[in-house]
C-alpha cells in the first residue's frame, strides 16, 4: 500500500511492519507456540503442518532478531510452563532431554553464543541499564495513580500528569528527550488509565487465562496447546512492556480460544447462550467500527508521508496535511505533524492555528502544549516592531509558565522560559529558571550556554545567541 515498514534499528534490532522492535518480539512470542502446535499437529494436512514448522522456525528468528528482552522472557515463561505442567506429545511433555534441549535451552544458547543477543543480557543488569530504567519507570507510574487510584486518567491519561509526577532524580538520569506515556507494566499502566478496580479486573482476566492455559497445556491437542503457550509468553512480556492496541486485539482472542478448549463444567444455559450473542454483536459492531478507523487511518498516514515528501511551505504539503485532518478529525498527531510542516515553511501562523485546533480537543496534551510554547517563542523572536513585540514576548512567557507550573522538571520548558524572560528584560527571573535547566540537563551543551548568555545581557541589550533551544 506504499506504506514505509522501519526494518533497522539502533543495535541491529529488526522491527518489521509493526515498527517497534518491542512490538515485532511480543508478536513472535505470541505467534510463534501457535506455528509450532500446528506443526505438530498429526491429524492436519501436511501442506499445513509444513506451513507450521516454517512459521515457527521463523517465528523464532525474528524473536531473536528483535532483541526484545520482555518477549525473551515471555518465551522462557511459556516453554517453563508447557515443560512443568504438559503430558501429551508432541507439544506435551518432553520426551527426552534432547528435544527439551531444542525446544527451551537451544534459543538460549544462540543468545548465549551470539555477541549482540549476549549483550542484550549483560547490559540489563549495568547501573543505568534497562533494570535501574524499569524500576524509575514504575516508581513514577505508582507515584502518578496515587493522585486519582479509583478512575484513573483514561487511556492516554497519564502522558497529560507524568510531568507532575516526575522528580529531579529522573530527569537528570533518563531525560525528557520524548514524552512519556507508558510505565512499561501491563497492569501498571491499566491502572493508570482505568484505576486500581480496572487493574484488579485486568489481573482477575489474566489469571483465569493463566489457569485455562495450564488446563489446556495438560489436556488438549497440540494446537490448543500451542495456543495456550503463545497467549502465557505474551502475558509475562507484557508484564515488563504495556498493552499494544496493535496486537491485545489477536493476544485475548487467542486467551478466548485457550479458554473455550476447556472442557464446560455443565450446561450454559439459555440465558448464558443470550449473553454471548449480545457479546458477539457487540464485538462485531466494535470490530467494524475499528477497522473502518483502521482503514482511514492508513490513508491518513499516506497523506502525511506525502506531505512530509513535498517541498517545505508548498500548497501540496498544506493540501495533503488538511485532507489526513479531514480522514482522522479526531486524531491530534496529524495536526501536530502539520505544524511542524508549516513551520518548516516558515508559515508560524498556520503552525499555531494546527496546534490551537488539537488542543481544542486535547486541552492537556503535553506534546501540543510544548509545540505551542515553542511557536509563541519563534513569533515573538521574529516580531521586531512595538508593542507587538512586547505583547508577543508576554504571550510566549504566560504560556510558558503555565506549562513549567504543570511540568516543573522539564529542561527544554525551563530552558525557553529563561529565553522569553531574558529577551523582556527580566534578567533575575531569567537566570534563576536558566539555572534549573542546567541542573536537570547536565549532559546538554544548550542550557549551559543560553545561561552564560544571559549572564553577559545588560536591561538594554539583547543577544542574538539567545536562540539554542
Amino acid at each position: 500500500m506504499g506504506l514505509a515498514i522501519d526494518v533497522d534499528f539502533a543495535g541491529g534490532r529488526r522491527g518489521g511492519p509493526l515498527g517497534q522492535p518491542a512490538y515485532l518480539g511480543a508478536a513472535a512470542a505470541l505467534v510463534t507456540p501457535i506455528a509450532a502446535g500446528v506443526s505438530a499437529d498429526r491429524e492436519a494436512a501436511p501442506g499445513w503442518r509444513l506451513a507450521g514448522g516454517a512459521g515457527a522456525a521463523l517465528g523464532l528468528v525474528t524473536l531473536l532478531l528483535s532483541q526484545s528482552r520482555a518477549a525473551w522472557l515471555g518465551a522462557l515463561a511459556g516453554g517453563i510452563v508447557w515443560m512443568v505442567w504438559g503430558r501429551r506429545r508432541p507439544l506435551g511433555r518432553p520426551a527426552s532431554a534432547t528435544v527439551a534441549a531444542s525446544a527451551l535451552l537451544g534459543p538460549v544458547l544462540v543468545v548465549v553464543a551470539v555477541p549482540a543477543l549476549r549483550r542484550r543480557i549483560t547490559s540489563s543488569l549495568e547501573a543505568g541499564g534497562v533494570v535501574d530504567g524499569r524500576l524509575d519507570e514504575w516508581r513514577i507510574g505508582l507515584r502518578a495513580i496515587s493522585g486519582a487510584p479509583v478512575l484513573g486518567y483514561g487511556p492516554e491519561g497519564y502522558r497529560t500528569v507524568f510531568g507532575a509526577a516526575v522528580d529531579d532524580a529522573y530527569v537528570i538520569e533518563w531525560g525528557r528527550d520524548v514524552v512519556t506515556d507508558r510505565a512499561h507494566s501491563g497492569p501498571l499502566d491499566v491502572a493508570l488509565a482505568f484505576g486500581v478496580p480496572g487493574a484488579a479486573i485486568y489481573l482477575a482476566l489474566l489469571a483465569v487465562m493463566g489457569l485455562a492455559a495450564v488446563t489446556v497445556i495438560r489436556t488438549a491437542e497440540p494446537v490448543s496447546t500451542g495456543l495456550a503457550v503463545g497467549v502465557v509468553a505474551y502475558a509475562v512480556q507484557q508484564l515488563f512492556l504495556f498493552p499494544l492496541s496493535e496486537l491485545d486485539p489477536l493476544f485475548w482472542l487467542a486467551a478466548g480460544l485457550v479458554c473455550s478448549a476447556v472442557p464446560p463444567p455443565g450446561s450454559a444455559g439459555s440465558r448464558a447462550a443470550l449473553g454471548r450473542s449480545l457479546l458477539g454483536g457487540l464485538a462485531a459492531g466494535l470490530a467494524a467500527v475499528a477497522a473502518l478507523a483502521g482503514t482511514l487511518d492508513l490513508v491518513a498516514n499516506s497523506r502525511i508521508a506525502a506531505a512530509v515528501a513535498a517541498p517545505a511551505g508548498s500548497e501540496r504539503a498544506s493540501g495533503a496535511v488538511a485532507a489526513a485532518i479531514r480522514l482522522r478529525p479526531d486524531s491530534t498527531r496529524y495536526r501536530f505533524i502539520g505544524s511542524r510542516l508549516a513551520r518548516q515553511g516558515g508559515n508560524l501562523g498556520l503552525a499555531s492555528a494546527r496546534v490551537e485546533e488539537g488542543l481544542r480537543r486535547s486541552s492537556q496534551d503535553p506534546a501540543l502544549r510544548g509545540e505551542l510554547a515553542r511557536l509563541e517563542l519563534d513569533l515573538a523572536r521574529a516580531t521586531t516592531a512595538e508593542p507587538a513585540r512586547t505583547e508577543a514576548l508576554d504571550r510566549a512567557v504566560a504560556t510558558l509558565e503555565a506549562l513549567v507550573d504543570d511540568d516543573p522538571h522539564h529542561p527544554l520548558h525551563l530552558q525557553r522560559l529563561g529565553i522569553a524572560l531574558a529577551l523582556s528584560g527580566e534578567i533575575e527571573r531569567a537566570t534563576e529558571v536558566m539555572e534549573r535547566a542546567v541542573v536537570l540537563a547536565p549532559g546538554r551543551p544548550e542550557p549551559l550556554q543560553n545561561l552564560e548568555e544571559i549572564r553577559r545581557l545588560d536591561e538594554d541589550d539583547e543577544s542574538e545567541n539567545l536562540t539554542r533551544d
